[in-house]
């Protein structure tokens, strides 16, 4: 994109932020007031309200909030491109009313707006608006989804490395190779632990299966076989039994003991593995692994 044009992107998706939250801003305060009203007619009543004050700055920047992260997200889902980055934008971009970075007169029109009329508080909406960089925002915005694929493989390879144990190579769940295959140990979780360990395993499928589209090598169903199997025993509050294999005869087989689990790949994708991960820059991790897996050698 050129740099005219990306400006005008820019100054597009800031128009439009700024007018979307604009009209929540609008809707929020007739809402706010009518709530309001019927509140303190009920306390008339004698029926008791409790923190009916809705305190105004908190109902500006809540609804700046939710439309913001609803947009973050829409966005995330876009360009993500099925890997766990997310596109963040930091609250104090817009959280401006009572931060550390708020004008002094626009805290004290916030301060004092518990008596103002229907009219005063909707021309408070510029005055908040004005006072935020929707420019930043939507700089923000436009450069992380850009970058949102390229940051998500990124974290792919990091959670690789961690769930593979790949980062200690000197202890006892160091990779190391017997024949034909390598073999990254992990620790036998059970139960109490396998609703953690789901998630965890969730985002290492999906990272294989983002190799799998870049390389044309396929890991087979083993760590969904494996997944599932966790999941069914959850519920039974039971350990995958010892001596169990997923993906038998497959570039990846998961085989299952009493005190550890082994992930077992051929030498074809363990080399697609560490391609993926010189790729995405952790280099230095695998030059270590492949000096390691290729001097040692099993009991």
């Amino acid at each position: 994109m050129k740099k005219t044009e990306k400006r005008e992107t820019k100054m597009q998706t800031a128009e439009i932020v700024k007018n979307n939250i604009r009209s929540r801003l609008q809707e929020m305060i007739e809402s706010r007031h009518e709530l309001l009203n019927h509140a303190n007619f009920l306390s008339s009543l004698g029926v008791e309200i409790k923190d009916n004050r809705l305190h105004l700055c908190r109902c500006f920047e809540s609804v700046a909030k939710t439309y913001i992260d609803s947009l973050c997200q829409k966005l995330t889902q876009e360009h993500a491109n099925g890997t766990p980055a997310k596109i963040k934008i930091d609250p104090e971009l817009y959280c401006i009313i009572g931060g550390r970075t708020a004008s002094r007169a626009l805290s004290l029109l916030f301060n004092n707006a518990d008596d103002y009329s229907l009219d005063d508080e909707k021309s408070l909406i510029d005055k908040y608006l004005d006072q935020i960089d929707f420019e930043c925002i939507a700089d923000e915005i436009i450069t992380q989804a850009a970058q949102l694929k390229d940051a998500g493989v990124g974290i792919f390879a990091c959670q690789i490395i961690d769930q593979m144990n790949l980062s200690n190579l000197d202890g006892y769940y160091s990779p190391y190779r017997k024949n034909s295959r390598i073999i990254c140990k992990t620790w036998a979780f059970n139960y109490l632990h396998n609703h953690s360990e789901i998630s965890k395993l969730e985002t290492l499928k999906n990272a294989f299966n983002a190799i799998e589209e870049d390389a044309g090598i396929t890991f087979g169903s083993s760590i969904s076989e494996y997944i599932s199997a966790a999941g069914k025993l959850h519920w039974k509050c039971e350990k995958i039994p010892s001596r169990t294999i997923f993906g038998k005869g497959g570039h990846l087989e998961i085989h299952c003991f009493k005190d550890k689990h082994e992930y077992r790949f051929s030498s074809q994708a363990f080399d697609v593995l560490m391609a993926f991960l010189t790729i995405n820059g952790k280099s230095d991790v695998v030059d270590n692994i492949m000096e390691k897996t290729d001097l040692m050698a099993a009991a």
